[in-house]
């Protein structure tokens, strides 16, 4: 949902490729689970093609040295549309398992279901250093602060992750931090203004490339925040989102 989401909203809805190779690096083992559409002589041609797509991701995604793949099944229910079986208990008992027999003393956990708190809380009682993966803004604060650490998932995470083909397609904003020099020249200044939370925003522009820079502010006292693009449709998008930070019209 966080791919299509970003997709549209800064690809033109060509959705997100994820290597899964760059996704899983710095761990020794990942766990992927899925369900898989149940099928049988009822089932429409949506679900068929969905259970296709489905198998031919775990296939690539079982490719990966260090990934193990578990399916549960996905079946239809009147009201519900598909519905996941098998697949959240799986999850919990198999990280329960490897807790229980010292195979790992940190783990990392990509949700966003308050139906994993319970788990959270007892890997915690087992002593395991629980670091929760989950989509920014739309996670249930008591999930997140039953784990030790949290990373929010955000168009920035989806990015990097992406496949070398997808980003050759497809430029993004880069974002740095760097020491403040009230000197320093990004190009030609289009814009100046104060934005009420973040303080002295300029917008420069040198070739192609578009540059925001918000100067030092109680946040980041000492170094200015660096944004820059060659679309500046995704500069306002990108400032907006992970900033909250709205460019004035040049």
């Amino acid at each position: 949902e966080m791919c299509r989401a970003a997709s549209g909203r800064y690809f033109g809805g060509d959705e997100i490729e994820i290597d899964y190779r760059k996704l899983t690096s710095g761990y020794l083992k990942t766990f992927y689970y899925d369900a898989i559409p149940v099928l049988d002589s009822n089932s429409n041609p949506s679900d068929k093609a969905t259970a296709e797509a489905q198998q031919m991701l775990l296939q690539k995604i079982r490719q990966v040295d260090g990934v193990h793949v578990y399916e549960g099944d996905a079946r239809r229910r009147r009201k519900e549309g598909l519905s996941q079986k098998m697949v959240d208990v799986k999850l919990a008992v198999d990280m329960l398992t490897h807790s229980f027999r010292g195979n790992m003393d940190r783990a990392s956990l990509l949700t966003s279901d308050l139906d994993f708190k319970p788990l959270i809380d007892a890997l915690n009682d087992d002593g395991l250093y629980v670091t929760l993966w989950h989509p920014r803004g739309k996670t249930n604060e008591e999930l997140l602060a039953a784990a030790d650490a949290r990373q929010a998932l955000d168009v920035r995470r989806l990015y990097a992750w992406a496949s070398d083909d997808f980003r050759k397609r497809h430029s993004f904003p880069s974002e740095s931090y760097d020491f403040f020099d009230p000197y320093r020249s990004y190009g030609t200044k289009r814009r100046d203004w104060i934005d009420q939370e973040h303080g002295a925003c300029q917008l420069w522009e040198s070739g192609e490339s578009r540059t925001l820079v918000v100067a030092p502010n109680e946040k980041h006292p000492s170094r200015v925040l660096i944004i820059s693009s060659s679309d500046l449709d995704k500069l306002r998008l990108f400032a907006d989102d992970i900033h909250q930070l709205q460019l004035p019209e040049l």
